[in-house]
């Protein structure tokens, strides 16, 4: 084995030492033919489910056409993510992370599973016990360690948008408990916010939602049903967020609705789940470039999107400046002459703006607010907030924080 492959060998399996660790999640390493390697699971039932609900196949036939991470799903709500590691563009191993749970699921649901499948009682046992040791890890989460393990098997870097679907079995959803509403108001107000501002930054909003809720709580004959009922009503309330944005409502309608029946044609989890994002995408930057000032030159407009996108970040000025092709000190005298503001006084205001969301749409303390946002102080931000709001944060959460 050459150096690059024990490199990659090294990198993989410390992920995999750390998501075993830290969420119980077994790993599979398979051949180009599809044949198992190694695993760091007990029992290798799950390779069989694997195979015998089309992941498997479904992952094979994607290996030398798909350079990226693939999302796999099979009935009850289980989800895998596999990955390619090739060289000279000839698949040399297949890494798959799985089997989790998308929500959590009661053995009731396990059991009314089993019964459309003519198995043998002894092998139903020895199924049901293997799931009950199953994590349960939402798609958000697992789209997050697929770009992990992409980095580790490639050492390129990529989003949630690059990922790859699986979009050809018939999976269900499990039925789940609504757990801390108010938590689940919170992000949900903190996601169609997002949407109203036009705010392309949007992951952490969605992060935070997905690991409080996974749908409404509407519980159906077909849990796929279910699945496609709770993203049709979050669709139809980014609908209206967007409205709320200035989009036109037959404009907002219309998309929506498109979003609604490609829902409806979903057979799958995980396509839901890219139809789920592809449309709050598509509203949160069809409101962005709607709230896009024409009177503004492109370097200061592309100046304001990158403040937006890097509130949570350390903002550096002359690297700014050379970002967009300028001198620093020609960028801030163009700023304030398109502006009527300062550079520096508009990351404050804009700064301003993401607490007034944070201190009503989570549970963040002050001081946790004050260094995401990266104010010297939990004091200054204190002061700053009051300069641009006339209260303090603490104020203005116990009096918006529930209205």
């Amino acid at each position: 084995m050459n150096l690059e492959k024990l490199e990659i060998e090294h990198r993989v399996n410390l992920l995999y030492e750390m998501l075993e660790a830290s969420h119980g999640l077994s790993h599979w390493v398979y051949d180009s033919d599809g044949e198992l390697i190694q695993t760091n699971a007990q029992e290798t039932v799950m390779d069989t489910i694997f195979a015998a609900t089309g992941c498997k196949q479904a992952m094979t036939d994607r290996a030398l056409s798909s350079d990226v991470p693939l999302m796999l799903s099979a009935s009850l709500g289980l989800l895998w993510i596999a990955d390619y590691e090739k060289y000279d563009g000839k698949v040399y191993r297949m890494h798959v992370l799985g089997p989790a749970f998308h929500t959590e699921i009661s053995l009731k649901t396990i059991q009314r599973e089993l019964q459309n499948h003519q198995v043998s009682g002894s092998w139903k046992l020895s199924f049901t016990k293997s799931l009950s040791h199953l994590p349960t890890i939402s798609a958000n989460s697992l789209q997050r360690m697929s770009i992990m393990l992409h980095y580790c098997v490639t050492g390129e870097k990529i989003t949630v948008n690059d990922l790859a679907f699986q979009t050809d079995n018939l999976p269900t959803l499990p039925e789940t408990e609504r757990k801390d509403r108010h938590r689940t108001w919170m992000a949900e107000q903190n996601l169609l916010g997002m949407v109203r501002e036009g705010n392309l930054d949007y992951q952490s909003a969605v992060t935070q939602s997905s690991s409080l809720s996974s749908g409404v709580g509407f519980h159906a004959d077909s849990p796929i049903t279910q699945a496609r009922v709770s993203v049709i009503v979050f669709t139809s309330l980014c609908t209206r967020a967007a409205i709320d944005g200035g989009i036109l409502p037959d404009i907002a309608y219309a998309i929506g609705d498109s979003y609604i029946q490609q829902a409806n044609d979903c057979e799958t989890i995980s396509h839901l789940s890219s139809v789920s994002h592809d449309m709050y995408d598509h509203f949160v930057r069809l409101v962005h470039d709607h709230k896009r000032r024409t009177d503004l030159s492109k370097p200061i407009q592309a100046c304001l999107d990158y403040v937006q996108l890097h509130l949570e970040d350390e903002i550096d000025l002359p690297q700014l400046a050379k970002r967009l092709g300028y001198a620093d000190y020609y960028l801030t005298k163009k700023f304030r002459q398109e502006m009527d503001i300062s550079l520096n006084e508009y990351i404050r205001k804009a700064r301003i703006e993401r607490a007034c969301t944070l201190l009503t749409t989570t549970e963040d303390s002050l001081q946790e607010i004050s260094d995401r946002l990266h104010f010297s102080s939990r004091s200054y931000f204190s002061v700053v907030f009051k300069d641009f709001t006339g209260m303090t944060p603490a104020d203005y959460r116990a009096k918006n924080q529930n209205a």
